[in-house]
């Protein structure tokens, strides 16, 4: 179709991305990282998009189907008047009258004239009417947390799907802030300090974190890292990370643990790179390796063996929307063959009264403590000492974590 200015290319790759999202062959960062869909230049005008279609997709849906009383909407008309709804609604540094003109010609051209006159008036109504639309959880999601935590935890969940997060970073001991705003984030950790700013960009350029003073990580990151340093010995040891790029938890067990030799693993080379410069600029010296952690025939034993396994997102839906439409049973029970096997794997890589901790990103009970008890079943030399389950609120994501230790035969 013919290109007109840098709008309709744009369009092009957010329609994409959300046909990409929808059948789950990518994830949000996936598409904001994929220059054949989203333009370098467009990247911050598309993430804000994109992050707020997710966000408000079931009642800008719903607002859409009473305007066609209910009527058949082809698919793909569907999710493009999705987008422009949305573009309107929560974009409010284009002027709007000029934006309804340029959807409407899009529609026309790629959907055709009878379509485009139906875009100008649902458009036309939402400029008028200045609807406000809540976040809402899909409703298998909503229907599935609601019988595992009930449903004052979906009210906070949608709270917090609804909320605008904050950028938040670990000020690293011996550095001081310069340069930006910022204020303490309170948060249940005892060694670790984090913050949040409204300024991340001058975060960025500012000398901390140049000098690596500064990573930038959720606040629920530390909590698993903490775990584990409270069941280590105060004697020097060996740790690895098998699924560790870009390499934040690592170099927090370095600042609790300097003394300890690291090593960092991945099946990502692509990702370790980012790993190779985060050490980099931290000042952390530790060894990087590339394998995949359900496979790799490891030549040693460690005295910690930390695995934060692929999972299915599901406690960082706040900080990644598209997480909630890439969540279903199906998709659940293939992580949790994945993580089955990565468990069973490093097993062997524990030394005998060594320490096992594992970790997601997810609050779902398969992935967690169901997962570890089904391992402590088959691993009867292992024993678990302790877990933590955190839910998400509007100041951190949710995680689970859990310390086992190997017991000598």
């Amino acid at each position: 179709m013919q290109k007109k200015g840098v709008m309709f290319p744009l369009l092009d790759g957010i329609l994409q991305s959300i046909i990409e999202i929808d059948e789950k062959r990518s994830s949000l960062d996936d598409v904001l990282d994929n220059p054949h869909l989203i333009m370098a230049e467009m990247r911050r005008t598309a993430s804000h998009w994109l992050f707020s279609f997710f966000r408000y997709r079931i009642c800008v849906e719903e607002y859409i189907r009473k305007f066609a009383n209910n009527g058949r909407i082809k698919k793909n008309l569907f999710r493009f008047a999705a987008a422009s709804v949305v573009h309107c609604a929560f974009q409010n540094h284009v002027a709007r009258e000029k934006m309804v003109n340029v959807f409407v010609e899009y529609a026309k051209i790629k959907y055709g004239f009878s379509e485009g006159r139906f875009i100008n008036a649902l458009l036309r109504k939402v400029c008028r009417e200045n609807p406000e639309f809540k976040a809402v959880l899909p409703e298998w999601c909503s229907r599935h947390w609601r019988k595992i935590f009930g449903s004052e935890f979906v009210k906070t969940a949608e709270k917090c799907l609804g909320c605008e997060p904050v950028d938040v970073f670990r000020l690293r001991q011996g550095f001081e802030i310069d340069g930006f705003e910022y204020e303490i984030l309170p948060c249940d950790l005892q060694k670790f300090t984090f913050f949040q700013t409204s300024e991340i960009d001058k975060c960025i350029e500012s000398g901390c974190f140049q000098h690596g003073g500064i990573y930038i990580q959720d606040a629920a990151t530390g909590f698993a890292v903490e775990l584990l340093d409270k069941y280590l010995p105060q004697k020097q040891g060996s740790f690895i990370d098998v699924c560790g790029a870009p390499g934040g938890k690592s170099i927090m067990f370095h600042d609790l643990r300097p003394d300890w030799q690291i090593t960092v693993g991945d099946l990502s080379f692509k990702r370790h790179k980012r790993t190779a410069e985060n050490l980099h600029r931290c000042n952390v010296n530790a060894a990087l390796e590339c394998f995949d952690a359900s496979t790799f025939e490891f030549k040693k034993q460690y005295d910690a063996v930390f695995a934060d396994v692929p999972c299915s997102n599901s406690g960082v839906f706040r900080k990644r929307p598209d997480v909630l439409y890439r969540f279903d049973e199906k998709s659940l029970h293939e992580v949790v063959e994945i993580q089955k096997k990565i468990l069973d794997n490093i097993a062997s890589a524990v030394a005998d009264n060594g320490f096992l901790l594992y970790s997601t990103c997810s609050i779902e009970p398969a992935e967690d403590g169901g997962q570890i008890r089904n391992f402590c079943l088959r691993h009867i030399e292992f024993e678990l000492l302790e877990e933590r389950l955190t839910l998400p609120d509007v100041m951190h994501d949710g995680s689970y974590c859990a310390v086992l230790r190997r017991n000598a035969k």
